[in-house]
Protein backbone atom coordinates (compact mmCIF):
# COMPACT_ATOMS: atom_id res chain seq x y z
CA UNK A 1 0.00 0.00 0.00
CA UNK A 2 1.27 3.36 -0.99
CA UNK A 3 3.22 5.28 1.92
CA UNK A 4 1.30 8.64 3.06
CA UNK A 5 4.30 11.41 2.95
CA UNK A 6 2.51 13.57 5.79
CA UNK A 7 1.66 10.86 7.99
CA UNK A 8 0.90 13.43 11.29
CA UNK A 9 -1.34 15.66 8.87
CA UNK A 10 -4.21 17.00 11.10
CA UNK A 11 -6.81 18.73 8.94
CA UNK A 12 -8.46 20.33 11.83
CA UNK A 13 -4.97 22.19 12.62
CA UNK A 14 -4.98 23.13 8.73
CA UNK A 15 -8.49 24.64 8.96
CA UNK A 16 -7.97 26.35 12.06
CA UNK A 17 -4.57 28.08 11.07
CA UNK A 18 -6.60 29.11 7.30
CA UNK A 19 -8.59 30.66 9.41
CA UNK A 20 -7.20 32.28 11.75
CA UNK A 21 -5.11 33.79 8.85
CA UNK A 22 -8.33 34.93 7.30
CA UNK A 23 -9.32 36.79 10.17
CA UNK A 24 -5.90 38.73 10.87
CA UNK A 25 -6.13 39.37 6.64
CA UNK A 26 -9.37 41.03 7.49
CA UNK A 27 -8.41 43.20 10.93
CA UNK A 28 -4.54 44.08 9.15
CA UNK A 29 -5.38 44.33 5.86
CA UNK A 30 -9.47 45.18 4.84
CA UNK A 31 -9.72 47.58 7.72
CA UNK A 32 -7.67 49.87 6.81
CA UNK A 33 -8.04 49.85 3.07
CA UNK A 34 -11.82 50.05 3.43
CA UNK A 35 -11.40 53.22 5.71
CA UNK A 36 -10.35 54.95 2.45
CA UNK A 37 -13.81 55.65 1.50
CA UNK A 38 -15.90 53.70 4.38
CA UNK A 39 -16.91 55.31 7.54
CA UNK A 40 -19.47 52.16 8.73
CA UNK A 41 -17.20 49.31 6.85
CA UNK A 42 -15.22 49.12 10.56
CA UNK A 43 -17.91 48.45 12.40
CA UNK A 44 -18.26 45.15 10.08
CA UNK A 45 -14.86 44.26 9.68
CA UNK A 46 -14.11 43.86 13.03
CA UNK A 47 -16.64 41.46 14.50
CA UNK A 48 -16.23 39.23 11.31
CA UNK A 49 -12.41 39.07 11.42
CA UNK A 50 -12.58 38.59 15.33
CA UNK A 51 -15.53 36.12 14.87
CA UNK A 52 -13.70 34.03 11.85
CA UNK A 53 -10.40 33.79 14.44
CA UNK A 54 -12.43 32.76 17.06
CA UNK A 55 -14.35 30.09 14.85
CA UNK A 56 -10.48 28.91 13.68
CA UNK A 57 -9.88 28.72 17.50
CA UNK A 58 -13.05 26.11 18.05
CA UNK A 59 -11.99 24.07 14.97
CA UNK A 60 -8.96 23.00 16.71
CA UNK A 61 -9.17 24.84 20.52
CA UNK A 62 -7.08 25.74 23.01
CA UNK A 63 -6.63 24.33 26.74
CA UNK A 64 -5.65 27.28 28.17
CA UNK A 65 -7.91 29.88 26.76
CA UNK A 66 -10.28 30.37 29.03
CA UNK A 67 -7.48 30.53 31.56
CA UNK A 68 -5.67 33.36 29.63
CA UNK A 69 -8.54 34.79 29.44
CA UNK A 70 -9.62 34.91 33.47
CA UNK A 71 -5.81 35.10 33.78
CA UNK A 72 -5.77 38.82 31.96
CA UNK A 73 -8.71 39.56 34.05
CA UNK A 74 -7.17 38.65 37.11
CA UNK A 75 -4.22 40.89 36.54
CA UNK A 76 -3.86 44.58 37.48
CA UNK A 77 -4.58 45.87 34.28
CA UNK A 78 -7.78 43.90 33.72
CA UNK A 79 -8.89 44.77 37.26
CA UNK A 80 -8.57 48.01 36.67
CA UNK A 81 -10.11 48.06 33.34
CA UNK A 82 -13.44 46.19 35.44
CA UNK A 83 -13.13 48.82 37.72
CA UNK A 84 -13.68 51.68 34.95
CA UNK A 85 -16.55 49.99 33.02
CA UNK A 86 -18.22 49.48 36.45
CA UNK A 87 -17.75 52.97 37.63
CA UNK A 88 -19.28 53.77 34.32
CA UNK A 89 -22.20 51.62 34.69
CA UNK A 90 -22.93 52.88 38.10
CA UNK A 91 -22.89 56.99 36.45
CA UNK A 92 -25.87 55.43 34.40
CA UNK A 93 -27.58 56.44 37.60
CA UNK A 94 -27.31 60.01 37.46
CA UNK A 95 -26.71 60.72 33.48
CA UNK A 96 -29.55 62.75 31.89
CA UNK A 97 -28.97 60.54 29.44
CA UNK A 98 -29.57 57.47 30.27
CA UNK A 99 -30.96 55.33 26.97
CA UNK A 100 -27.63 56.66 24.83
CA UNK A 101 -25.34 55.90 28.29
CA UNK A 102 -26.32 52.38 28.35
CA UNK A 103 -26.21 51.87 24.37
CA UNK A 104 -22.60 53.27 24.22
CA UNK A 105 -21.82 51.20 27.60
CA UNK A 106 -22.57 48.47 26.03
CA UNK A 107 -20.78 48.96 22.94
CA UNK A 108 -17.18 49.50 24.38
CA UNK A 109 -17.74 46.62 26.71
CA UNK A 110 -18.63 44.33 23.78
CA UNK A 111 -16.04 45.53 21.79
CA UNK A 112 -13.29 45.08 24.55
CA UNK A 113 -14.88 41.45 25.28
CA UNK A 114 -14.45 40.26 21.55
CA UNK A 115 -10.70 42.03 21.29
CA UNK A 116 -9.85 40.19 24.20
CA UNK A 117 -11.06 36.91 23.15
CA UNK A 118 -9.55 37.12 19.96
CA UNK A 119 -6.09 38.05 21.22
CA UNK A 120 -6.50 34.79 24.08
CA UNK A 121 -7.00 32.44 21.35
CA UNK A 122 -4.65 33.41 19.04
CA UNK A 123 -1.67 30.87 18.46
CA UNK A 124 1.30 30.95 20.36
CA UNK A 125 3.91 30.92 17.81
CA UNK A 126 2.38 33.69 14.93
CA UNK A 127 3.18 32.02 11.48
CA UNK A 128 5.66 34.34 9.48
CA UNK A 129 2.77 34.43 6.66
CA UNK A 130 0.91 36.42 9.27
CA UNK A 131 3.20 38.20 10.08
CA UNK A 132 3.72 40.21 7.19
CA UNK A 133 -0.46 40.60 6.81
CA UNK A 134 0.13 43.99 8.99
CA UNK A 135 2.88 45.90 6.80
CA UNK A 136 0.67 44.98 3.95
CA UNK A 137 -1.85 46.30 4.81
CA UNK A 138 -0.62 49.67 6.37
CA UNK A 139 1.81 50.31 3.58
CA UNK A 140 -0.79 49.71 0.85
CA UNK A 141 -3.27 51.92 2.95
CA UNK A 142 -0.52 54.58 3.60
CA UNK A 143 -0.12 55.18 -0.66
CA UNK A 144 -3.75 55.00 -1.22
CA UNK A 145 -3.78 58.26 1.28
CA UNK A 146 -0.89 59.54 -0.30
CA UNK A 147 -2.26 59.08 -3.74
CA UNK A 148 -5.53 60.81 -3.00
CA UNK A 149 -4.49 63.58 -1.03
CA UNK A 150 -2.24 64.72 -3.78
CA UNK A 151 -4.76 64.56 -6.31
CA UNK A 152 -7.07 66.45 -3.91
CA UNK A 153 -4.11 69.05 -3.60
CA UNK A 154 -3.55 68.75 -7.38
CA UNK A 155 -7.23 69.66 -8.47
CA UNK A 156 -9.62 70.55 -5.98
CA UNK A 157 -12.19 69.39 -8.26
CA UNK A 158 -11.35 65.83 -8.20
CA UNK A 159 -14.42 63.50 -8.95
CA UNK A 160 -13.27 60.62 -6.44
CA UNK A 161 -12.88 63.25 -3.33
CA UNK A 162 -12.84 61.59 0.24
CA UNK A 163 -14.82 63.87 3.02
CA UNK A 164 -13.21 64.99 5.89
CA UNK A 165 -14.38 62.54 8.32
CA UNK A 166 -13.37 59.28 6.28
CA UNK A 167 -10.16 60.79 5.58
CA UNK A 168 -9.37 61.15 9.72
CA UNK A 169 -10.66 58.07 10.21
CA UNK A 170 -8.19 56.28 7.57
CA UNK A 171 -5.30 58.21 8.56
CA UNK A 172 -5.98 57.47 12.04
CA UNK A 173 -6.58 54.29 11.60
CA UNK A 174 -2.64 53.97 9.72
CA UNK A 175 -1.23 55.82 12.12
CA UNK A 176 -2.16 53.55 14.87
CA UNK A 177 -1.51 50.27 13.25
CA UNK A 178 1.67 51.41 11.81
CA UNK A 179 3.59 50.76 14.97
CA UNK A 180 2.59 46.61 14.81
CA UNK A 181 3.80 46.73 11.23
CA UNK A 182 6.86 48.44 12.04
CA UNK A 183 7.54 45.86 14.93
CA UNK A 184 7.60 42.86 12.31
CA UNK A 185 9.81 44.72 10.07
CA UNK A 186 12.32 45.11 12.66
CA UNK A 187 11.80 41.84 14.15
CA UNK A 188 12.13 40.15 10.48
CA UNK A 189 15.34 42.71 10.01
CA UNK A 190 13.98 44.11 7.05
CA UNK A 191 15.38 47.45 7.72
CA UNK A 192 14.46 49.18 3.92
CA UNK A 193 11.11 48.57 4.75
CA UNK A 194 11.09 49.57 8.23
CA UNK A 195 12.48 52.86 6.75
CA UNK A 196 10.10 53.25 4.01
CA UNK A 197 6.73 52.36 5.62
CA UNK A 198 6.83 55.69 8.25
CA UNK A 199 8.06 57.92 6.05
CA UNK A 200 4.99 56.88 3.34
CA UNK A 201 2.61 56.85 6.13
CA UNK A 202 3.97 60.08 7.64
CA UNK A 203 3.97 61.40 4.01
CA UNK A 204 0.59 60.41 3.48
CA UNK A 205 -0.41 62.27 6.93
CA UNK A 206 0.53 65.53 5.73
CA UNK A 207 -0.72 65.17 2.47
CA UNK A 208 -4.05 65.16 3.56
CA UNK A 209 -3.68 67.83 6.18
CA UNK A 210 -4.70 66.42 9.13
CA UNK A 211 -2.24 68.28 12.18
CA UNK A 212 -3.78 65.78 15.23
CA UNK A 213 -2.31 62.98 13.37
CA UNK A 214 1.16 64.78 12.53
CA UNK A 215 1.42 65.55 15.55
CA UNK A 216 0.51 62.11 17.42
CA UNK A 217 2.41 60.04 14.95
CA UNK A 218 5.75 62.73 15.49
CA UNK A 219 5.39 61.79 19.51
CA UNK A 220 5.22 58.10 18.36
CA UNK A 221 8.34 58.49 16.52
CA UNK A 222 10.18 60.26 19.45
CA UNK A 223 8.60 57.83 21.95
CA UNK A 224 9.62 54.93 19.48
CA UNK A 225 13.34 56.32 19.01
CA UNK A 226 13.85 56.85 22.27
CA UNK A 227 12.79 53.09 23.20
CA UNK A 228 15.21 51.54 20.90
CA UNK A 229 17.84 52.30 23.60
CA UNK A 230 16.26 52.02 26.60
CA UNK A 231 12.83 50.83 26.61
CA UNK A 232 12.54 50.22 30.29
CA UNK A 233 13.63 53.56 31.45
CA UNK A 234 11.63 54.87 28.60
CA UNK A 235 8.25 53.58 29.38
CA UNK A 236 8.68 54.28 32.61
CA UNK A 237 8.69 58.26 31.88
CA UNK A 238 5.84 57.82 29.85
CA UNK A 239 3.91 56.59 32.50
CA UNK A 240 4.37 58.75 35.02
CA UNK A 241 4.21 61.54 32.23
CA UNK A 242 0.66 60.44 30.87
CA UNK A 243 -0.82 59.06 34.23
CA UNK A 244 -0.16 62.68 35.70
CA UNK A 245 -1.35 64.33 32.45
CA UNK A 246 -4.58 62.29 33.14
CA UNK A 247 -4.85 62.76 36.81
CA UNK A 248 -3.91 67.14 36.97
CA UNK A 249 -6.24 67.80 33.50
CA UNK A 250 -7.93 69.91 35.57
CA UNK A 251 -5.24 72.40 36.25
CA UNK A 252 -4.00 72.97 32.60
CA UNK A 253 -6.91 76.14 32.20
CA UNK A 254 -5.93 77.42 35.46
CA UNK A 255 -2.04 76.99 34.82
CA UNK A 256 -2.84 78.93 31.08
CA UNK A 257 -4.88 81.59 32.64
CA UNK A 258 -2.09 82.29 34.40
CA UNK A 259 0.34 82.23 31.79
CA UNK A 260 -1.72 84.40 29.34
CA UNK A 261 -2.56 87.35 32.29
CA UNK A 262 -6.17 86.19 32.53
CA UNK A 263 -9.35 84.47 31.56
CA UNK A 264 -10.38 87.16 29.18
CA UNK A 265 -6.90 86.11 26.94
CA UNK A 266 -7.80 82.52 26.27
CA UNK A 267 -8.86 83.21 23.04
CA UNK A 268 -8.09 81.38 19.45
CA UNK A 269 -6.77 77.87 20.13
CA UNK A 270 -6.94 78.42 23.70
CA UNK A 271 -10.53 79.41 23.99
CA UNK A 272 -11.40 75.58 24.88
CA UNK A 273 -9.18 76.38 27.66
CA UNK A 274 -11.64 79.18 28.75
CA UNK A 275 -14.89 77.26 28.44
CA UNK A 276 -13.66 74.10 30.19
CA UNK A 277 -12.50 76.87 33.13
CA UNK A 278 -16.49 77.94 33.08
CA UNK A 279 -17.72 74.79 33.70
CA UNK A 280 -15.33 73.45 36.35
CA UNK A 281 -16.01 77.40 38.31
CA UNK A 282 -20.16 76.41 37.93
CA UNK A 283 -19.97 72.98 39.70
CA UNK A 284 -17.00 72.00 40.92
CA UNK A 285 -18.66 68.84 43.13
CA UNK A 286 -19.40 67.32 39.78
CA UNK A 287 -15.61 67.04 39.89
CA UNK A 288 -15.73 64.12 42.27
CA UNK A 289 -18.70 61.68 40.48
CA UNK A 290 -18.77 63.65 37.03
CA UNK A 291 -22.27 64.02 35.03
CA UNK A 292 -22.55 60.50 33.96
CA UNK A 293 -21.33 58.10 30.96
CA UNK A 294 -22.39 59.90 27.82
CA UNK A 295 -23.71 63.56 29.03
CA UNK A 296 -20.74 65.28 27.12
CA UNK A 297 -21.48 65.42 23.89
CA UNK A 298 -25.16 65.08 24.86
CA UNK A 299 -24.85 68.15 26.50
CA UNK A 300 -23.39 70.29 23.56
CA UNK A 301 -25.21 69.23 21.02
CA UNK A 302 -28.22 70.11 23.15
CA UNK A 303 -26.49 73.50 24.07
CA UNK A 304 -25.96 73.15 27.65
CA UNK A 305 -22.66 73.35 27.38
CA UNK A 306 -20.81 76.01 24.52
CA UNK A 307 -19.95 74.79 21.54
CA UNK A 308 -16.29 75.45 22.06
CA UNK A 309 -16.14 72.92 24.82
CA UNK A 310 -12.89 70.71 24.75
CA UNK A 311 -13.64 67.51 22.78
CA UNK A 312 -11.04 65.21 23.49
CA UNK A 313 -10.93 62.23 25.42
CA UNK A 314 -9.50 63.36 28.75
CA UNK A 315 -11.92 65.97 29.20
CA UNK A 316 -14.87 63.31 28.57
CA UNK A 317 -13.20 62.02 30.87
CA UNK A 318 -13.36 64.29 33.84
CA UNK A 319 -16.88 65.32 32.68
CA UNK A 320 -18.54 62.54 32.60
CA UNK A 321 -16.51 60.34 35.45
CA UNK A 322 -15.03 62.70 37.57
CA UNK A 323 -11.76 62.14 39.89
CA UNK A 324 -12.60 58.50 40.41
CA UNK A 325 -12.84 57.29 36.37
CA UNK A 326 -10.04 59.56 35.60
CA UNK A 327 -7.80 57.88 38.50
CA UNK A 328 -8.64 54.13 36.76
CA UNK A 329 -7.56 55.69 33.95
CA UNK A 330 -4.71 57.05 34.96
CA UNK A 331 -4.05 54.03 36.80
CA UNK A 332 -4.27 51.87 33.11
CA UNK A 333 -1.99 54.22 31.21
CA UNK A 334 0.25 53.16 33.83
CA UNK A 335 0.01 49.78 33.33
CA UNK A 336 0.05 49.60 29.74
CA UNK A 337 3.38 51.54 29.95
CA UNK A 338 4.56 48.78 32.15
CA UNK A 339 3.10 45.98 30.87
CA UNK A 340 5.51 47.35 27.54
CA UNK A 341 8.71 47.44 29.41
CA UNK A 342 8.76 43.98 30.18
CA UNK A 343 8.51 43.28 26.43
CA UNK A 344 10.64 41.36 24.18
CA UNK A 345 13.41 44.48 22.87
CA UNK A 346 12.21 44.02 19.59
CA UNK A 347 8.86 44.25 20.49
CA UNK A 348 9.01 47.06 23.63
CA UNK A 349 9.91 50.08 20.99
CA UNK A 350 6.83 49.30 18.81
CA UNK A 351 4.39 49.05 21.43
CA UNK A 352 5.23 52.21 22.89
CA UNK A 353 5.11 54.25 20.03
CA UNK A 354 1.60 52.73 19.24
CA UNK A 355 0.68 53.82 23.12
CA UNK A 356 1.90 57.20 22.80
CA UNK A 357 0.62 57.50 19.22
CA UNK A 358 -2.73 56.71 20.44
CA UNK A 359 -2.60 58.77 23.64
CA UNK A 360 -1.93 61.80 22.17
CA UNK A 361 -4.24 61.30 19.07
CA UNK A 362 -6.94 60.77 22.24
CA UNK A 363 -5.49 63.86 23.78
CA UNK A 364 -5.95 66.32 20.94
CA UNK A 365 -8.27 64.72 18.81
CA UNK A 366 -12.41 65.29 18.76
CA UNK A 367 -12.38 62.28 16.42
CA UNK A 368 -11.03 60.34 19.07
CA UNK A 369 -14.10 60.43 21.76
CA UNK A 370 -16.14 58.28 18.56
CA UNK A 371 -16.47 54.64 19.39
CA UNK A 372 -14.66 54.26 15.66
CA UNK A 373 -11.48 55.05 18.15
CA UNK A 374 -12.22 52.22 20.28
CA UNK A 375 -12.50 49.78 18.09
CA UNK A 376 -9.73 50.51 15.66
CA UNK A 377 -7.74 50.54 19.33
CA UNK A 378 -8.95 46.89 19.86
CA UNK A 379 -7.85 46.13 16.25
CA UNK A 380 -4.80 47.35 16.76
CA UNK A 381 -4.52 45.58 20.14
CA UNK A 382 -5.23 42.20 18.28
CA UNK A 383 -2.53 42.73 15.90
CA UNK A 384 -0.22 43.54 18.59
CA UNK A 385 -0.93 40.23 20.45
CA UNK A 386 0.04 38.29 16.97
CA UNK A 387 3.11 40.59 16.56
CA UNK A 388 4.77 39.79 20.16
CA UNK A 389 3.99 36.02 19.68
CA UNK A 390 5.76 36.46 16.60
CA UNK A 391 8.64 37.01 18.50
CA UNK A 392 9.48 34.32 19.64
CA UNK A 393 13.02 32.53 19.93
CA UNK A 394 14.30 29.00 20.39
CA UNK A 395 17.58 28.18 21.51
CA UNK A 396 19.17 24.54 20.93
CA UNK A 397 18.57 22.48 24.48
CA UNK A 398 22.03 21.82 25.94
CA UNK A 399 23.12 18.15 26.14
CA UNK A 400 24.04 16.76 29.43
CA UNK A 401 26.71 16.12 30.18
CA UNK A 402 27.62 12.42 30.49
CA UNK A 403 30.56 10.61 32.61
CA UNK A 404 33.61 9.15 30.97
CA UNK A 405 32.90 5.38 30.40
CA UNK A 406 35.18 3.21 32.71
CA UNK A 407 38.70 1.76 31.98
CA UNK A 408 38.58 -1.64 31.05
CA UNK A 409 41.51 -3.20 33.25
CA UNK A 410 45.03 -4.30 31.64
CA UNK A 411 44.87 -8.26 31.86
Amino acid sequence: MPLRSQPFEDPAAEASQFLIRLGLAVLAIAIPLSSLWSRRALFILFPLGAGVILVGALIAPRRDALARISATTLTSMGLVTVLLLGWAALSILWTPFRGDAAERLIKVASTLAVAVAAAAVLPDRTRLANLYLAPVGVGVAALGSLAIGLLEWADKGLIFAVDAPVADRAIGAQALLLWPALGVLMSRQRWSLAVALPVVTMLAVVANGSPAALLALSAGALAFAAALSAPRRTALALAYAFAALTLLAPLIPYVLRVVVGGQSHLDGPLAPMADWLSIIRADKAKLLTGHGLESAARSIASGHLPAGTPRTAIFDIWYELGVIGAAATAALIFGLFRFAARLHPMAAPAVIGGVVTGLVMASTSAGAIKSSWLTLVAVAGVIFTATVNGLYRTSRPTAPSQPAAPRRPRL
